[in-house]
């Protein structure tokens, strides 16, 4: 595999991830710069939307399958791949991407991603459309990106999580929530439909990249990587709304979802759904969480009973952390089975040698 030489090592890891079980130590990935980078030159601005306003640009950062390869080997050809990270394209159409493959929804762009907007309906049809630009551009890109790759790096699902996410993006976040609390007949239909177009574009997805990934699939932002069919599950829009909408909307989601993937993994996006919590853990076939902190928020050490109930329930732990300097509280308080952590370390691959070093000795059951 291309950048790597050790894949059957870093694959056997990754593999126990998903069983709650650990090989040597927990699965570790960095960002980094090269050892042969100085952090100084590297140029970020190729890794994000061209800011010269040119929407035509914009929007070949996006969708262009060349654009899309051209700047994952930048990264790749720039940043450590001490520990366990995998050559994998992210294939990012925007987050809750499925909202796209509905007819009356339109996109924009932000400095960093997309969104995508529909018009509010009372009674909405929630009308799947197969022959949609962004459906057809998903599966235009992997068949590309495929292609170049000839088993030398992996390309990942795309970033299509949450119905109730998708939703809110076609019928408008605030609209939804409060259709919701009203008990509005439109919700659980709408959500059936979303739920359909979803299984479409995954089956599609998994059957155009499954030999290429060594019939394994990731979810590219996390890095993750999992025999079968590995997904993402979120419900981004429960931070704003009680543990019971969650149970009544959010839960039967998470059920039909868990039963569809091989290797789920729920993305807890900010610590306001940590009371979403027992709900969560209640899904038996939910492998992992990853815990993302949004910007703001105290670091993960600090929520370390909400990770050991996570653990006792039987899930692995995908942790984002701010600092290094996290791991040890987290290695010491946290059984080493079952849990990968993303770390950011800005000085340099010595420095990350020096961490994988210090997480071995402290490896434990």
């Amino acid at each position: 595999m291309r950048y790597i030489s050790d894949w059957d090592k870093r694959k056997a890891r990754h593999t126990a991830f998903w069983q709650q079980e650990i090989i040597d130590r927990p699965v570790v990935t960095f960002m980094a710069p090269a050892a042969h980078i100085d952090p100084r030159n590297f140029d970020s601005s190729k890794l994000v939307p061209p800011k010269n306003g040119n929407p035509e640009d914009v929007m070949k950062f996006w969708t262009d399958s060349e654009w899309i390869l051209k700047r994952h080997e930048y990264e790749w050809e720039n940043l450590s791949w001490v520990g366990d990270k995998i050559p994998q394209i992210f294939l990012n159409l925007g987050p809750s991407g499925h909202a796209a493959f509905f007819k009356g929804v339109t996109h924009g762009f932000t400095d960093d991603s997309i969104w995508f907007h529909g018009e509010y309906h009372e009674n909405p049809e929630v009308i799947f459309d197969k022959e949609s630009f962004w459906y057809k551009k998903t599966l235009e890109a992997a068949k590309y990106l495929v292609d170049e790759a000839k088993g030398e790096f992996f390309v990942s699902m795309p970033d299509c999580a949450g119905n109730l996410d998708a939703l809110g993006s076609i019928q408008g976040s605030d609209r939804v929530m409060m259709d919701m609390f009203m008990g509005a007949d439109y919700i659980h239909p709408a959500l059936d439909k979303i739920q359909k177009g979803w299984e479409s574009i995954y089956n599609e997805m998994y059957d155009i990249i499954k030999d290429n990934n060594q019939s394994g699939s990731g979810v590219g932002w996390m890095r993750s990587w999992a025999p079968g069919k590995n997904g993402q599950l979120q419900v981004d829009m429960s931070v704003m709304f009680s543990s019971d909408m969650y149970e009544k909307y959010a839960l039967p989601e998470l059920h039909k979802q868990c039963e569809f993937f091989d290797n789920p993994i729920y993305h807890l996006d900010g610590v306001e759904q940590i009371r979403h919590l027992d709900h969560i853990l209640s899904v038996d076939k939910l492998k992992a969480i990853q815990w993302q902190n949004v910007a703001g928020q105290p670091s993960v050490i600090n929520y370390m009973e909400s990770l050991k109930k996570i653990q006792t329930a039987g899930k692995s732990l995908l942790l984002f952390l701010n600092t290094p300097e996290d791991i040890e509280p987290l290695m010491e308080n946290l059984s080493s089975k079952g849990l990968h952590f993303f770390v950011p370390v800005y000085t340099g691959e010595e420095d990350c040698k020096r961490i994988l070093k210090r997480i071995e000795e402290l490896t434990h059951e």
